[in-house]
């Protein structure tokens, strides 16, 4: 975790093995894994970070978060909780969408909340 005097924190996010999988199951199943572990990502981050937080993916495996909590554990456990429950047996893979790679939640929540 990197910091700022200007209160945001960096995570990072990366998914292990992400080569030796692409090269048994081909571009498009990892290009669905990558959406969906966006997806959780940007799950977790709705439910427990901040109206500013930012989510980005760069390189085959990893993610980055910028996060404007104090104390961004509370979101790391979070992120952990919902990852575990995303993952379950009866979890299905769904589309991949290259447009959920990159979120910032949109102005009308932010709105919403105030």
């Amino acid at each position: 975790m990197i910091g700022s005097d200007d209160g945001w924190k960096y995570l990072a996010a990366e998914i292990e093995h992400i080569q030796p999988f692409r090269e048994r199951y081909g571009f498009l199943a990892t290009d669905e894994v990558l959406g969906f572990a966006a997806r959780v990502l940007i799950d977790g981050v709705n439910q427990f970070g901040t109206d500013d937080d930012f989510i980005g993916h760069f390189g085959d495996e990893r993610f980055a978060i910028i996060t404007y909590l104090e104390d961004p554990g509370a979101l790391i456990a979070g992120l952990s909780a919902t990852s575990k429950r995303a993952c379950g047996p009866s979890t299905a893979l769904p589309n991949a969408s290259r447009a959920t790679w990159w979120s910032k939640r949109p102005a009308a929540r932010r709105a919403a909340r105030r």
